[in-house]
């Protein structure tokens, strides 16, 4: 099953926080218990690239993600003195939520940058 599609532009040098709600059924009416999972994104210049994420967060260090398991939701936060160095414009991400060889992928979509303009 196919995460939530959500597309958004953060602003360079702003904090970044969003929540995303993990369903455990296709029409979105059971939420996922994420007890004990952990949660991994990934921001790339498009799908099929290859070498290093232009952005990578996980629950698990912590690093970005915390993961609420009885609401099934995964925060994301990112500092804006990290979205400060965003040079990129575009970007394709997604997110799963994931418990030993179980995954599940959360959410997905297409990224933008809007550069600072007063610095």
């Amino acid at each position: 099953m196919a995460g939530t599609r959500y597309d958004f532009t953060l602003k360079q040098g702003s904090d970044l926080d969003f929540t995303v709600q993990v369903w455990a059924d296709a029409a979105h009416t059971v939420v996922q218990d994420l007890t004990g999972w952990d949660a991994r994104m990934m921001v790339r210049a498009t799908r099929d690239s290859t070498g290093s994420p232009l952005v990578s967060l996980t629950s698990n260090p912590a690093a970005g993600l915390t993961v609420n398991g009885p609401a099934g939701q995964i925060i994301v936060h990112i500092a804006g003195s990290v979205t400060t160095g965003y040079i990129w414009l575009n970007g394709q991400w997604d997110m799963e939520a994931y418990s030993g060889s179980l995954v599940k992928e959360a959410a997905y979509g297409n990224v933008s940058v809007r550069t600072e303009v007063t610095r």
